[in-house]
Formats: structure tokens, sequence, C-alpha cells
């Protein structure tokens, strides 16, 4: 049976056990990333914690709703047994309360398309297969992401590890806060946080990219769960760009990392610029879903389409 659980009353440590053995977890699925991201979040439980899935909703003007928060790009039904998720993943959707009554979030591509109600809205996100010889993956760049590797080589940009997270959360915010206008000071402050925890528990670390006589180029922050190696977030400033030092880093982390892990996770964008870059390191898109369901009262329910 499926049962909803308020966030008192989850027991994280089953969670926890449930989530990291399952073949679909995520950095964002397990609880500690859920208290960041999601303060207060509830839960659907399959049983004695044979199979969970997140509710991360708010209230507003006295109406409970499940929103998709920042830094999480979808969720999905986590369980070991992936014979059980096949059948009962659309049944997690159908057990979401009553009391929500409105509904945007995104899901993995499991989830049954023909529930009524619901609208379903294709996204996508970039992953890559670092499990094969790198002189096969380089060969597979584009030309544009060559030329820019060789110009990094040119200036000689250097790398330095374990760089700091306020810095690199700083640096990301000053050069893109006109860009994502919908990011908060709360939400560079849970970036911070997110980043943090996760570095404490050596799931995080952060490169910097900079000249050789010290000139910062930009950063970029990565988050590790399982084989999977998560590109999260970077930030570069106009010489970084100049100089290709975002391109020369990520190609060195694939040289330094692809034997630890099998899949590096761009983390997907359906920002074309962005998705560009991604896709620059012939990667595979991965298809997710955001979906809709609209059940305000009327006069709401036209101000919130």
């Amino acid at each position: 049976m499926i049962s909803f659980i308020e966030n008192k009353n989850i027991d994280k440590s089953k969670w926890d056990r449930c989530v990291d053995p399952s073949f679909n977890k995520s950095f964002f699925s397990f609880s500690y990333v859920l208290d960041i991201i999601s303060p207060n979040w509830n839960a659907l439980v399959l049983n004695d914690y044979e199979a969970v899935f997140p509710l991360t909703g708010r209230k507003k003007y006295r109406i409970n709703y499940l929103f998709q928060p920042f830094f999480a790009n979808y969720f999905d039904v986590y369980t070991e047994i992936e014979s059980k998720y096949n059948t009962v993943s659309g049944e997690f959707l159908k057990a979401i309360p009553a009391q929500y009554r409105y509904i945007d979030i995104c899901l993995a591509p499991a989830f049954k398309k023909n529930l009524p109600d619901i609208k379903f809205t294709e996204r996508k996100l970039q992953l890559l297969d670092i499990s094969v010889p790198l002189d096969q993956l380089r060969k597979k760049y584009s030309d544009n992401l060559k030329r820019n590797i060789k110009k990094a080589i040119k200036e000689d940009i250097k790398l330095e590890f374990d760089f700091s997270i306020e810095t690199h959360v700083n640096d990301f915010r000053k050069e893109n806060s006109k860009k994502i206008k919908e990011f908060k000071t709360v939400d560079y402050n849970t970036m911070k946080l997110l980043l943090t925890e996760l570095k404490k528990r050596e799931k995080a670390f952060v490169v910097l990219a900079k000249t050789k006589d010290g000139k910062v180029c930009g950063s970029a922050s990565f988050i590790t769960c399982g084989k999977r190696l998560v590109y999260f977030k970077s930030s570069s400033n106009d010489y970084g760009k100049k100089t290709g030092a975002i391109h020369f880093l990520m190609d060195a982390i694939i040289e330094k990392y692809k034997d630890k892990y099998d899949v590096l996770d761009f983390y997907g964008s359906n920002v074309s610029s962005v998705a560009r870059f991604n896709e620059g390191f012939n990667t595979i898109d991965y298809i997710y879903y955001r979906i809709k369901r609209n059940k305000l009262p009327p006069l709401l329910k036209l101000i919130k389409k």
C-alpha cells in the first residue's frame, strides 16, 4: 500500500536506505538534500519503505501545491527492485493526495502519460558515456570545442581543485544574475548550503580555471552519485570565455575521472546556448517530463494556468 507521510513522521534513515541502492538514484533523492532544497517536504511510501517518492510542496493563500525546487531537475520513484518500479510508478502519481490542488513538477520518463487531468511536456538533459577510451571521446568533440581547448592550452590555463564553494557561488551569481532572473538571494544561499553539505559528505567539489599568473577565468562545481559525475554549475568571466577555459576544464575533468565514473551528467538544459555547449561533447539527450495539474478554485484556476 502507498501511504502519504508528513515530513515530521518520515523515517529518514529508512528513506535513505531505500534510495541508496536504487538503480535510478540521484543526488537530490536523498533526505539530507531534500531537507535543503525543499524544507518540510512530504513523502509517498510503499509498504515499509520498499519504494519512495518525494512530495516537494508549499502553501500559498491556504492552498497546498507541488513545485519543482531549484537544483533538482526531476524526481522519480526510488526502489532497489526494478521490476516493482515498472509496476508502481504510475500508481505513485495517482496516490498524490487531493490536498495538492496545483501540481507543477518534473518526473522521469517511466511515468505513464495517459493519466487524466495531467499535462505532460517534454524536457531534456544531456548525458555523456565516459566509459569508452579517451581518444574515442575526443574524436567526437565538435570543431568549436576542439578550437576552444586549443586556445586554453595556448594560454597555459591551469586548474585548481578544492576551490572555495562560497567564492564559486558568488562568482556564479555575479556572472549569471542578469540571465537567471528567477534566482533570488535565498536560492544562492541554498546553492551554498547544498554544495557545502555534499562536500562534507565527500560528494561534491569545485574546480577553478586560472592563468599561470593567477588570473581567474572561471570555476565549475561537480557532484558525485554512484557511478555518475554531475556537472552542476559553472561561471566564466569574459577572459574565461575568450580563452575557452571552461571547455578546457571539462575536458580535463573527463580525462581525470573517466575511469572512476561511467556517466558524465551535464545536468541538462532547455536553454539553447547551454545545451549547445553540452552537445559539443557529443552528448545524448535524456527526455523527462514536466507535468501540470490544475484543480484550483475557478477564479484562481484562470489566474494560474
